[in-house]
């Protein structure tokens, strides 16, 4: 194939802020896969950047990524807010930078993914791809005909319709764009989150955590991730065994909350919490068990990374089945927390060594970034 010496400029748009979630760690995964490409990335944010990592990736490696670069409004972000107040913003930022052959959107809110796709097309952006990348809970009578109605709008503008599972596609996309959907899978940097007894050791030792069974549980702190069924099944566990400890990590608006409900209980002791972190490789190592109690997700790509630690994971019934690539993972319903209670205490007998790592078996390619960007790569190139 004969290279091309003009490379092809591309906008990742999000629509949330450039932070520690699902969507970011996915487009940084697949930055490093197509780096080497004959693209240019440009990153793009209406609200703030607190992710060093991504920010590290592309600021300071200029010479790599083509000098790209991360651009950011610093815009207050607030949940739930009118996304069409945005159109000044973003339209003074086009004004300045409308040179890219591909805007590729990504985002949890439809309101933002059409108006996004309106102001690239207005700037005569030939090639505008939308993702979505989360689904929701219950669809109202409102979200139906807003969806319909947003959905007229951006099959007007958008090209490509792409999702990280059939759940996240039917949330956001109707009729054309449903039926066009291209489902791409995350892409995870597999080596990164295989065991390392290097690591189990190191955590275990700096939260004193030796001769404790650990529950993990990795997400943004609020509604959706459903931290408060946590706290009430380890206060129901330790009815049983004192000597199991829950190991959260993440941020979010309802940590308060969470903090108040794990005070009520009286069972601080027995909670670990840290924020959100630039090395959770690492921490998964040193968990006995993952949970996933959401009420609903796009994928759920933190269980993803749980099984390729191969670590046993309990994941709700909300969830697609297709997040799942072990042996060792079972979904169970959030109406009976008593099955939670009785799975995770056979897992931490485990008499018959089911759970062991050691005979944990995961399939490694379905989530490979290596394997899964390809669909992207081919659509950026056509």
């Amino acid at each position: 194939m004969q290279i091309q010496n003009k490379k092809i400029k591309i906008l990742e748009m999000f629509g949330e802020p450039i932070s520690f979630g699902g969507q970011e760690q996915v487009v940084y995964n697949m930055i490093t896969v197509l780096k080497n490409e004959n693209f240019h990335f440009d990153l793009f944010t209406p609200y703030f950047v607190d992710n060093n990592i991504f920010y590290n990736l592309i600021k300071n490696n200029k010479n790599e990524f083509q000098n790209g670069d991360i651009f950011s409004l610093n815009l207050e972000f607030k949940n739930n807010d009118n996304r069409f107040k945005l159109k000044n913003d973003i339209n003074k930022f086009f004004k300045n930078h409308h040179d890219y052959d591909i805007v590729h959107i990504h985002t949890g809110s439809l309101s933002t993914m059409c108006l996004f796709s309106k102001l690239s097309k207005k700037y005569n952006i030939k090639k505008v791809i939308v993702h979505s990348h989360c689904a929701g809970e219950k669809e109202s009578v409102i979200h139906k005909l807003q969806k319909r109605i947003l959905n007229f709008m951006l099959q007007k503008y958008a090209n490509y319709y792409l999702s990280c599972s059939q759940s996240a596609a039917t949330w956001k996309y109707t009729h054309k764009a449903l039926k066009e959907n291209i489902i791409v899978y995350n892409g995870i940097d597999i080596n990164l989150f295989k065991y390392n007894e290097e690591y189990r050791n190191e955590i275990r030792e700096k939260f004193n955590l030796n001769n404790k069974f650990v529950i993990g549980m990795v997400g943004r702190i609020d509604y959706q991730k459903n931290q408060t069924f946590s706290v009430d099944l380890i206060y129901e566990l330790l009815k049983y065994n004192h000597n199991i400890v829950l190991f959260m990590i993440g941020d979010g608006k309802d940590k308060q909350k969470i903090i108040n409900q794990i005070k009520e209980k009286n069972i601080q002791e027995k909670i670990i919490m840290i924020n959100k972190i630039n090395d959770i490789y690492k921490y998964y190592n040193a968990f006995d068990l993952f949970i996933l109690p959401s009420l609903f997700e796009g994928l759920g790509i933190v269980a993803v990374e749980a099984q390729l630690n191969k670590l046993p994971c309990i994941i709700s019934n909300n969830i697609e089945r297709l997040v799942q690539i072990s042996s060792a993972t079972c979904f169970l319903s959030l109406n009976n927390k008593k099955d939670w209670v009785n799975l995770i205490l056979k897992i931490k007998e485990n008499k018959n060594h089911q759970y062991d790592r050691s005979n944990i078996i995961v399939d490694n390619d379905k989530f490979d970034k290596n394997n899964t960007f390809d669909i992207i790569r081919r659509i950026y190139l056509k």
